[in-house]
């Protein structure tokens, strides 16, 4: 039995079913548990198996099961099982279209697999079974925070803060120190800043606005240097995703590292402010 505490959570679709990737923080450092061969799973009302059956092409493979399970107007369901997310919301789709209603389509397969168990964040890992425990870890933590050039572009510096490291990689000449190294190009700027990333190894990352201006900075700028950004856990890159009512709002999914935006945790703790500029913010908060 391993204890270990949830940092995040992935899925994709393979040849052999939805596999899940889940990253933990243990006392012996990050573990990845792979769960492989999951059904993706939605639900209907029995009375539309027959329709169903008809509307699925055989292109579908899937199962359909009366379950032991009620809607919230009491009536009996079925689960509709497929090999792949993918084919789940194409199904979906098509049901919708002839006005079935599909419940659960929303869930993402991580999360029921979570949720079905009951597991927040603490955990007994023992093989392939993960459940719920009671564990408080040790998780290391890293603040950044990047300087540029407000019309041309240019990185001038990267700064991060952790307990055991007070770096600021700056581009330009000078006498390093214990605190400061200078570099005379971004490229060898960005190669240290990744390398003392894997050093650190962080469980969690945090800034301010670190997800929309920070690391959507770097991801263009290595973009443009032709550098691969490989920030997570063996040396992944990130996963972005552009917001669907927000073009300009991207997500960002780092393997094995959570990352807390400071506006986006005050906004979800429901604070509002006249201007998320940190400079207010902190003099509303702190005087």
């Amino acid at each position: 039995m391993t204890k270990a505490f949830l940092l995040t959570r992935q899925w994709q679709d393979t040849a052999d079913g939805v596999q899940l990737e889940f990253w933990f923080s243990t006392d012996q450092g990050a573990l990845k548990q792979l769960i492989k061969h999951q059904k993706a799973v939605f639900f209907v009302q029995q009375s539309d198996m027959q329709a169903i059956q008809q509307i699925l092409p055989k292109r579908f493979s899937y199962d359909i099961k009366n379950l032991q399970l009620q809607t919230f107007e009491q009536q009996a369901v079925a689960g509709v099982y497929f090999k792949s997310q993918s084919q789940l919301y194409q199904a979906r789709d098509l049901l919708l279209q002839q006005n079935i209603r599909c419940f659960e389509t929303d869930i993402r397969p991580t999360d029921r697999y979570l949720t079905e168990r009951f597991i927040t964040g603490p955990v007994e890992i023992d093989g392939n079974k993960i459940l719920p425990a009671d564990y408080y870890p040790a998780l290391t933590l890293l603040s950044l925070d990047i300087e540029t050039g407000w019309n041309n572009n240019q990185l001038y510096a990267i700064g991060f803060v952790s307990k055991e490291f007070n770096r600021v990689l700056m581009l330009g000449e000078g006498l390093n120190t214990d605190t400061i190294e200078y570099f005379p190009d971004e490229t060898l700027l960005i190669k240290a800043f990744l390398h003392c990333i894997h050093d650190i190894d962080p469980d969690i990352i945090i800034g301010w606005n670190v997800v929309q201006f920070d690391f959507r900075f770097l991801q263009k700028k290595c973009d443009q240097l032709k550098i691969p950004f490989r920030i997570g856990r063996e040396q992944s890159q990130p996963v972005w995703r552009q917001a669907q009512d927000e073009t300009s709002h991207y997500f960002l999914f780092i393997a094995g590292r959570v990352v807390l935006d400071g506006i986006d945790v005050l906004k979800n703790a429901t604070w509002t402010f006249s201007s998320y500029a940190l400079d207010n913010v902190a003099h509303e908060l702190l005087g």
